[in-house]
C-alpha cells in the first residue's frame, strides 16, 4: 500500500495523470476506491517495467553527474 501512496505522490508531484501499477491485489483492491487510475499486474509485468524505470532513472542520474562534474573542472581550469 506505501508503494501505491508513494506513486500517487509521485503523479502528484510531475502533474501527470498516469496509472499506477502493484503486484499486491489486496493493496489495489483496498486503496482503488480512494485513489483514482491505479491498476493490478502480476509480479513479471512490474518487475520489468521497474528495472526499466530504474535503469532510466540511472541513466538520467548519471547524466547529470556528469554534467556537475564537467562543470566543476570548468570552475577549476578557469
Amino acid at each position: 500500500m506505501e508503494a501505491i501512496r508513494l506513486g500517487v505522490q509521485l503523479r502528484k508531484y510531475i502533474f501527470e495523470d498516469i496509472p499506477v501499477i502493484n503486484d499486491c491485489k489486496n493493496a489495489v483492491r483496498y486503496l482503488h476506491a480512494r485513489y483514482a487510475l491505479i491498476g493490478w499486474q502480476p509480479r513479471n509485468c512490474v518487475t520489468a517495467a521497474h528495472n526499466l524505470k530504474i535503469s532510466q532513472a540511472t541513466k538520467v542520474y548519471n547524466e547529470l553527474l556528469w554534467d556537475e562534474d564537467w562543470l566543476d573542472e570548468e570552475d577549476e581550469i578557469y
